[in-house]
């Protein structure tokens, strides 16, 4: 019985448990008695919501420069014509202006 009700689950497009049982009190769908349904993993995936993520205040900094985030990168598997095989990034915080360097070494920074 549970594989004739899986059946006519995965035939009316994953109808809720709730809806077969009724299509099968008004005899629409003969020869079910009772349409126990095993959880669908598809239809748990597509109910599921996105969860919002907490509103955080901005704690940019208001003067230039006064905050500079920077990032060393390398060493690059593939060495550029003129030798480089790292880079560094400095951020603005205030103004968010970028700047990138090229390097040879990582001591050069």
């Amino acid at each position: 019985v549970y594989m004739e009700a899986s059946l006519w689950y995965r035939r009316l497009c994953h109808i809720s448990e709730k809806g077969l049982n009724y299509l099968v009190k008004k005899d629409v769908i003969q020869g079910l008695k009772n349409a126990e349904l095993e959880k669908c993993s598809h239809c748990m995936v597509a109910k599921q919501i996105r969860v919002s993520f907490k509103k955080h205040h901005s704690s940019r900094k208001s003067e230039l420069l006064k905050f500079v985030h920077f990032d060393i990168c390398g060493p690059l598997k593939v060495k550029s014509f003129s030798g480089v095989l790292y880079f560094v990034t400095f951020i603005d915080d205030c103004s968010r202006k970028l700047w990138i360097y090229a390097l040879k070494t990582k001591d050069q920074v």
